[in-house]
């Protein structure tokens, strides 16, 4: 398999929600090309090197990266746990299901669902295989989910905001062998023809380099380029060289509320509300615990009765009602 052909092309829906028009609501500040964005001088790390090898599992690999871009604690995140979700045979992903996935069911970590085989870069039946998710695994991902997604298009301004606004975008974009894909910047195939691939890139830089405007995407071939980026030019920036873009607004609560709390409440449940309301964290819902209940209830538009339930759950999980 040569490398990238794992990037499926998305069919169209009206649905989906647009980035532009965010951009135009919310009155979105144009990207400043000259002060640029960089994710990992952002997060003070660098983002782990991945390595597909013949697999198509560059979308679980893409946005594994994202994921971790997003965890306040940036932990490494699965490409495996993703891959094996959302592959369709024989073999790839299309983007608007790997979103869905990591909304649905969030981001498994690479400790738990380890993306190597026998610690070498891993074969597409070895990506495939989802019996190797733990229960454990499922579970811990739920506490790492995106609220929504939304299509940004090929235009490298709207998705240089977007890198800037939600740290990252994913890219389909359209490469060939040409002698460039190794290097730190790549080149357009002079046209798209049946010796083309199809790849997902994960792009968390943009700045000016030489008067002209990049891209900074983390490719998952391996310590490629510089440490594992490249710098996709404005001219490929363009249909059908890159023909879609994703972009994640994301929550990640470190807890999730499922239980009825009230007075007299005594877990471990107690302890996190206590703990996301700024009380004393002893673990015992008493009347300070209470209160600060009945005030996140009238700040959020609650019923207002001091019980935390289905509906105040649901607001402290980072969703609404």
């Amino acid at each position: 398999m040569e490398h990238g052909t794992g990037a499926l092309k998305d069919k169209k829906d009206k649905r989906d929600y647009k980035y532009k028009d965010a951009v135009i609501a919310l009155g979105i500040v144009p990207f400043d090309w000259d002060k640029g964005y960089d994710i990992e001088e952002n997060l003070g790390i660098k983002l782990t090197i991945k390595d597909q090898d013949g697999s198509g599992s560059c979308g679980g690999q893409a946005w594994g990266y994202y994921g971790q871009s997003l965890d306040p604690d940036q932990d490494e995140k699965s490409a495996k746990f993703i891959y094996a979700q959302t592959f369709i045979p024989p073999a790839g992903s299309d983007g608007r299901t790997n979103c869905q996935l990591v909304i649905d069911k969030g981001w498994g970590t690479e400790k738990l669902t380890s993306s190597y085989e026998n610690s070498q870069p891993p074969s597409e039946k070895f990506m495939q295989r989802k019996e190797d998710i733990t229960s454990q695994a499922f579970s811990q991902a739920l506490t790492d989910k995106a609220l929504s997604y939304a299509n940004v298009g090929s235009d490298i301004n709207l998705i240089a905001q977007a890198v800037r606004e939600n740290k990252g975008c994913v890219i389909g974009l359209t490469g060939k062998n040409n002698g460039t894909w190794s290097s730190a910047f790549p080149l357009p195939p002079s046209k798209v023809d049946n010796t083309c691939w199809n790849h997902w890139l994960y792009v968390g830089k943009a700045k000016v380099i030489n008067g002209k405007k990049y891209l900074g995407v983390c490719n998952s071939w391996g310590n490629i380029g510089q440490k594992g980026w490249q710098w996709i030019p404005e001219e490929y920036v363009k249909y059908p060289f890159v023909w879609s873009c994703w972009t994640l607004v994301y929550n990640f609560p470190k807890f999730i509320f499922t239980k009825t709390l009230k007075m007299w409440s005594w877990n471990n449940d107690v302890k996190e509300l206590q703990k996301r309301l700024g009380c004393w964290q002893d673990g015992i819902f008493g009347p300070i615990t209470r209160r600060a209940v009945k005030l996140y209830q009238s700040k959020h538009h609650l019923t207002v009765d001091g019980i935390v339930g289905k509906n105040t759950n649901a607001v402290l999980n980072g969703g609404q009602v």
